[in-house]
């Protein structure tokens, strides 16, 4: 009797497990599907790593990708949802890494940056396989049908005439431009907001550590993740984007401009996140804490984003910080 009664109690933690389990999985899926939300979809996947194992994340992830790749086939989804996931996925399984190893948050930036690369090169790896001319003209066949929609949707407004008609006239009469634009855009576009959601979840996870602490020892918090600082060989490439887009022109070609464009945003985010954590070290200097905060570097991440990844830079030399803790001694000590 006692062993029946320990198998229905075994029983029934497996299936509130499964439960639960069921519940993540689901909740990232529904993310993904309301669009922008997208971007916090891997973190119902890493509370499953960390709640619980790292199989039945695993598992959790392979069967949520089959389900919109079904979505896909029988209901004529966009096959963009199943990549988004597979990236939300991949996304959950660095950051779970990050804690599970005990990694510092600055070192699995790091190295999920060296993997989003690594996911940006075979995207031009395959892009290059596939040939440039077939996917631009793929690209702009799409483009040119939903911008007769959009003409289509907006043909009063255009009759009407205006400086806002014209605009829009000029955004879309050339397809083809605008793919050459997107084209040129697009890996460090990719990057950065993988990177910008890797950087954002971490956050959230690391600012939900009660959830999971219990069962996942980790040293690090959020405060380590602020204070964050890239690696000092990155001034290296950053001379060399520089240089690209300065005179990369003259030696390249218009291609040249574009690589170190490119590779300019590579770095830049992460100069951005350091940028922010200083933001956030100065605010926290005068006295602006809680909610008005993290107000504050929500609206400077989005409005002077690139300001940020300036300051980031100059971090490296300056050193705002330790600037910012001898102004607190200094106050200390003159009070």
């Amino acid at each position: 009797m006692l062993s029946f009664g320990v198998n229905i109690d075994t029983t029934q933690s497996f299936s509130l497990e499964l439960r639960r389990i069921f519940f993540l999985g689901i909740l990232s899926l529904l993310l993904i599907l309301m669009g922008p939300t997208g971007i916090f979809a891997p973190i119902p996947l890493v509370f499953i790593f960390l709640l619980y194992s790292q199989s039945k994340g695993i598992i959790t992830g392979m069967v949520g990708f089959s389900i919109l790749l079904l979505l896909t086939i029988i209901f004529n989804f966009t096959p963009l949802l199943s990549v988004v996931f597979l990236l939300s996925f991949v996304n959950a399984i660095l950051i779970a890494n990050t804690i599970l190893k005990g990694l510092s948050p600055d070192r699995g930036l790091v190295m999920a940056g060296i993997v989003f690369f690594i996911i940006v090169l075979v995207g031009v790896g395959s892009y290059l396989a596939i040939g440039p001319d077939f996917v631009k003209g793929e690209l702009t066949r799409v483009l040119a049908g939903f911008i007769d929609q959009i003409k289509k949707e907006n043909a009063d407004f255009i009759a009407q005439g205006g400086d806002d008609a014209r605009v829009l006239q000029d955004l879309l009469k050339d397809p083809k431009t605008i793919v050459e634009n997107f084209l040129n855009w697009a890996c460090a576009a990719f990057f950065s907001i993988l990177m910008f959601g890797h950087w954002l979840c971490l956050i959230i996870v690391l600012r939900s550590s009660l959830v999971w602490k219990k069962k996942r020892a980790y040293d690090f918090t959020i405060r380590h993740l602020i204070s964050f600082k890239a690696p000092e060989f990155f001034v290296w490439p950053l001379i060399m984007a520089l240089g690209l887009v300065l005179v990369g022109e003259y030696i390249l070609g218009p291609v040249g401009t574009v690589l170190g464009m490119n590779f300019l945003y590579f770095l830049g985010v992460f100069y951005f996140i350091q940028g922010v954590g200083v933001y956030y070290d100065v605010l926290q200097m005068v006295g602006i804490r809680g909610g008005f905060r993290s107000i504050l570097v929500i609206l400077a991440a989005v409005m002077a984003y690139r300001f940020l990844a300036i300051v980031g830079v100059f971090d490296q030399w300056i050193n705002f910080r330790q600037q910012i803790k001898n102004f607190k001694k200094n106050k200390g000590d003159n009070l």
